[in-house]
């Protein structure tokens, strides 16, 4: 299998991406990445990092944090000791959503890292009100083992859902302790305590692996690491599966990526601008305050236009 999928030559869509509620249809019962931290030496240049923000509409919030449209955030922290990058599971998506996931990896492969948090989910379009129940009567007392791991904790977070379902979070093992640790969860609760927004019974089954063992190979296709700590203990990994080696993230190399034309690049930066965002985000719903936006890009493209010196004719 390939760590690396193509984008392809895909044509722009005709309309900004739609911020994200809970899954990603697309990904349904499909392993992806929903949390990424990578840690790099102090001293490494992260230059590329500013136009990839820009390039999915990130907007800059101060005190190296960022926030996306879709609610996703982004964080860059750095001292004498180390800088670290966090992107939580909606930058992820927002990343994909604009194709730019691979070139993310690819930018940091450029360079030593270390991934200190990876997070695998996998969606299942069921209830999750008797999963989380029928796991935590299943572990309450033996506790869970994932994999060749010693046993972890079993813990339980119920509430009642909009429907009076008692339903949460079941876990196996505690982030804070644990190299590698569970959770499934009642994802269509969790999108309408967020939201208010009703989405199809969905149940995430998501590991977090804290290991010195996980590459970008395994960001870029978690399949592998998801069901070797997943399987059989939380369920059952469906036929074919690859099995899960782990490398080596100094020696990993990406395939080349597929070069995207200028149009294409272009209608990423305009629709994923974080100023533009911004701007729309002042305008409100007031129809004057866009006519007058629309009057000071126009104004701002002319005097650009006029800065360019023209192509002497032959």
């Amino acid at each position: 299998m390939s760590a690396w999928l193509s984008p392809g030559n895909k044509k722009p869509p005709d309309e900004l991406p739609e911020p994200c509620e809970g899954s990603d249809s697309s990904r349904l019962q499909e392993v992806f990445c929903d949390w990424l931290d990578l840690t790099f030496d102090p001293s490494e240049d992260l230059t590329w990092l500013s136009p990839l923000l820009n390039s999915i509409g990130a907007v800059d919030l101060g005190d190296s944090c960022f926030k996306l449209s879709n609610g996703g955030t982004i964080k860059h922290q750095k001292n004498r000791r180390w800088q670290r990058l966090s992107l939580s599971g909606r930058s992820l998506a927002s990343f994909r959503e604009f194709s730019c996931f691979n070139e993310l990896l690819e930018c940091v492969s450029r360079q030593p890292y270390k991934i200190t948090r990876l997070d695998a989910a996998y969606d299942v379009p069921v209830d999750a009100s008797a999963v989380v129940s029928g796991l935590w009567d299943r572990y309450r007392a033996s506790g869970v083992r994932l994999n060749a791991l010693n046993s972890v904790n079993a813990g339980l977070v119920l509430g009642k859902r909009f429907d009076g379902a008692d339903t949460g979070t079941f876990y196996a093992g505690d982030r804070r302790k644990n190299r590698v640790m569970a959770r499934v969860y009642d994802k269509q609760h969790e999108v309408f305590e967020r939201s208010k927004a009703l989405i199809a019974p969905l149940t995430r089954y998501e590991i977090t692996v804290k290991t010195d063992q996980a590459t970008l190979r395994d960001v870029s296709a978690p399949a592998a690491i998801f069901w070797h700590y997943a399987s059989p203990a939380l369920l059952q990994a469906p036929a074919n599966v690859p099995v899960w080696v782990p490398g080596n993230p100094y020696v990993w190399e990406p395939s080349p990526i597929v070069p995207q034309s200028f149009e294409d690049r272009l209608h990423r930066v305009v629709y994923g601008s974080g100023d533009l965002n911004a701007a729309f985000a002042l305008c409100g719903a007031s129809a004057e305050s866009f006519e007058y936006l629309r009057k000071l890009v126009s104004l701002r493209i002319s005097q650009r236009v006029a800065q360019i010196q023209p192509i002497p004719s032959s």
